[in-house]
């Protein structure tokens, strides 16, 4: 991966490259209203 200078970046971007980690953020973080708008289940 090129350098991230700030490594709270380099954390959300190797965190939400993984789908099943980023619908968890997803679920877990964002409000209920905005979460039953995305379709979390089919992320390619």
């Amino acid at each position: 991966m090129a350098d991230i200078p700030n490594p709270h970046d380099r954390l959300f971007k190797e965190l939400l490259t993984r789908v099943d980690a980023a619908q968890d953020v997803a679920r877990n973080y964002l409000p209920q209203d905005i979460v039953r708008l995305l379709d979390l289940y089919n992320i390619a």
